[in-house]
């Protein structure tokens, strides 16, 4: 996770960092999701975008350029408006199904161009 934060980190453009659920992480998920959180917070990550109740400490972690979405679908719903020059990195266990905001993603783009 703090690889995929540091490649991010090196961006040029608005950087910002889609995190789901890390859901093997057991009795330490809250203080783990915190840590990552203040992780991408300090390598100078301009938004962190949290998905999922178990996931919700990071969003803490980071502070408040952080926004916190109960499932996929409010983070859909409630997208933010980025910088025309953006960079978004996606991650989080299997288990979060963050391909499904991938293709969205994806689709949001194309159908912007």
């Amino acid at each position: 996770m703090k690889a995929a934060i540091d490649v991010l980190a090196r961006e040029p453009a608005q950087k910002v960092f889609i995190l789901g659920v890390m859901s093997e992480l057991g009795e330490h998920s809250g203080k783990a999701h915190w840590e990552i959180g203040r992780y991408a917070r300090d390598a100078s990550i301009d938004y962190l975008l949290v998905v999922g109740e178990l996931a919700k400490k990071a969003a803490e972690g980071f502070g408040p350029r952080s926004l916190f979405f109960h499932d996929q679908e409010a983070l859909h719903n409630r997208f933010p408006d980025l910088h025309p020059q953006h960079t978004i990195w996606v991650k989080g266990s299997r288990l979060a199904s963050l391909d499904r905001t991938v293709k969205w993603l994806v689709e949001r783009e194309q159908a912007s161009c």
